[in-house]
């Protein structure tokens, strides 16, 4: 049990460490496509993956906690296009959509 905890402990800090380098250079005030930019780019890294808030929750809400930490100079658009994909979007395909539109 101790060398389970070890382990989610090292996951959890080593995506800490990793999220915290993907969004380092996000700023909030560029443009509207420069922001959408931005997201594009962080959800290509595949840190968080937009299943991540069914299969693994504590992961979900740990990177939101991250991005809040850097809530001011992250500014409100990039907050809210971040929240609209992960929360709104990917959470309603999740809740309601069938297997075939969850696998895309």
């Amino acid at each position: 049990q101790v060398s389970c905890c070890f382990a989610f402990f090292s996951t959890k800090m080593s995506f800490t460490a990793d999220w915290r380098q993907a969004i380092q250079d996000i700023r909030g005030d560029l443009s509207f496509q420069e922001n959408a930019d931005q997201l594009r780019k962080l959800l290509k890294t595949g840190l968080l993956t937009l299943t991540d808030l069914r299969d693994d929750p504590e992961k979900f809400f740990l990177a939101h906690r991250l991005l809040a930490e850097n809530a001011p100079k992250l500014g409100p658009g990039f907050s809210i296009r971040f929240t609209v994909q992960y929360n709104l979007f990917a959470g309603t395909v999740l809740a309601i959509g069938d297997d075939e539109q969850v696998a895309q």
